[in-house]
C-alpha cells in the first residue's frame, strides 16, 4: 500500500492444472478432449509431455470458464491446485519501484524483488503517495512532449527522513503484462548533471570559509580548463567583479571555475565522498548503479566537476546530496518504506549556517536568477 493505505498491487486467486501422466488411462481420449478444450495446445506438444511421464503444468492461473470443463473429464491423473496472480492495480504508474512478479509469484524486480520475503507473509506500507505520483508523471509526460524527449525521470523525497513520496521514470511498463521499459532512470541511469552540481562547489567553500556570499571574483570572458576555454552563456552581474551569490544564482561557469580553485581538490574530493557521490546509494531497490568518477584527479577534472562534468552519478544521488546541503547539513538515508519519524538524521558535514546560506542562494535562483521563470 502507499503511505496513505491505498493498495498497490493485489492478488487475485487462480488454479493451476498439473498433469501427472502415469495417472492418465486412455492417454489418446485425454490428448483429443484437451486439445478440444484449449486451441493454443496441439496434440503434438501434450503428447511429448505426456510420454516423458513428468508432471508438469497444462496451465498456470486457469481461467474459471475452462476449469470446469477440465473438471468434468474426471481424469485421475489431473490435479487442480489454488495459486495466486499478482495483479497491479495502477497498472504502469509504480512499475519500476513496486517491480514485478514471474509467475510462481516471485519477485524479479523493484520491491517485489528485494522485499520477497517480506511481502509473502505481509502487508507493506509504502513511503511512496500515489497522489504524488499522478502529478510527477504527469509533468514528466509534458515535459517530454515539449522537449521532443525520449525519456525522463523525476522523485519527490523528504529532506529531513528519506521518504521518497515519488519516483518516475518513463518510458515505464504495465507489470500486469510485464511489455515495456523496464530500465529505471532514477536509480540506473548515471549522467553528468551539469550546472546543479555548483550546489555543492558553493557549498563546500562556504563551510570551509574559502569565502563569503558577498565575496567578489573577476570575472572575464571565459576562462581556460586544461587545453580548453570555458565562457558563460551571460554574465552574472553588471560589473567586471561579481559576488558569490551573483555566481552561484546566475549560474556562472567562470565563477564557479574560481570558487573551486579557491577550495582545491582536496576538499573538493572530500566532500563529495561524504556526499555519497563515490558510492552506490543504499536502498531497498535491487537497481541501483555506482556513481563514475576519475581514477586520477587532475586540476581539469577538478575545475570540470565544480560546474557538473567529469562525474556522473544517478538522479537519486543528487536529491540524497541535495537534501544534505539543505536539510542542516546532515546525512540521511532513502527509504521507500515509511518511517515512523520526521526527523532521521544520520552524520553531520554541513553546519546550519552553511545550510541556511544555500537556501538563501537557492531562493535567489528562483527569484533573480536563471530560473526565474521556472514558476512563472
Amino acid at each position: 500500500v502507499d503511505r496513505n493505505n491505498v493498495s498497490l498491487t493485489a492478488n487475485l486467486k487462480m488454479q493451476n492444472i498439473q498433469i501427472f501422466p502415469e495417472r492418465i488411462h486412455n492417454r489418446e481420449r485425454f490428448l483429443k478432449n484437451i486439445t478440444t478444450i484449449y486451441n493454443d495446445i496441439t496434440y503434438q506438444s501434450i503428447e511429448e509431455k505426456i510420454n516423458r511421464n513428468k508432471f508438469f503444468y497444462l496451465k498456470r492461473n486457469a481461467s474459471p470458464k475452462d476449469l470446469q470443463k477440465i473438471i468434468n473429464l474426471g481424469e485421475t491423473g489431473v490435479e487442480i491446485v489454488d495459486s495466486y496472480k499478482r495483479k497491479y492495480l495502477h497498472k504502469s504508474l509504480f512499475s519500476h519501484v513496486v517491480g514485478e512478479v514471474d509467475i510462481d509469484n516471485k519477485g524479479i524486480s523493484g520491491l517485489e524483488m528485494s522485499l520477497d520475503n517480506y511481502l509473502h507473509d505481509q502487508d507493506l506500507i509504502s513511503s511512496l503517495d500515489l497522489r504524488i505520483q499522478h502529478i510527477v508523471r504527469d509533468e514528466i509526460l509534458n515535459a517530454m512532449t515539449i522537449f521532443d524527449a525520449m525519456g525522463g525521470s523525476g522523485l519527490v523525497m523528504n529532506i529531513n527522513n528519506g521518504e521518497i513520496l515519488s519516483m518516475v521514470s518513463l518510458p515505464d511498463f504495465d507489470p500486469n503484462i510485464s511489455i515495456g521499459e523496464k530500465f529505471n532512470r532514477n536509480t540506473l541511469g548515471l549522467y553528468e548533471f551539469g550546472s546543479v552540481m555548483k550546489t555543492f562547489t558553493a557549498a563546500i567553500g562556504l563551510e570551509e570559509k574559502k569565502f563569503k556570499i558577498n565575496t567578489k571574483f573577476e570575472i572575464n570572458k571565459s576562462i581556460k580548463v586544461g587545453k580548453n576555454r570555458v565562457s558563460d552563456s551571460h554574465p552574472p552581474c553588471q560589473n567586471k567583479f561579481c559576488s558569490v551569490e551573483d555566481i552561484f544564482s546566475n549560474s556562472s561557469n567562470i565563477g564557479t571555475i574560481k570558487l573551486i580553485r579557491e577550495i582545491g581538490t582536496e576538499y573538493q574530493k572530500k566532500y563529495l565522498n561524504r556526499l555519497g557521490l563515490f558510492d552506490r546509494v543504499n536502498l531497498n531497490l535491487p537497481e541501483l548503479s555506482s556513481p563514475l568518477y576519475p581514477d586520477i584527479w587532475r586540476q581539469v577534472n577538478t575545475d570540470s566537476i565544480a560546474y557538473g562534468y567529469g562525474i556522473s552519478i544517478s538522479p537519486l544521488h543528487l536529491a540524497l546530496a541535495t537534501s544534505t546541503v539543505l536539510n542542516g547539513g546532515y546525512i540521511i538515508e532513502p527509504s521507500l518504506i515509511k518511517k515512523n519519524k520526521y526527523y532521521d538524521y544520520k552524520n553531520r558535514i554541513f553546519s546550519e549556517d552553511t545550510s541556511e546560506k544555500m537556501r538563501y542562494l537557492f531562493s535567489k535562483v528562483v527569484t533573480d536568477g536563471t530560473a526565474s521563470t521556472a514558476f512563472g
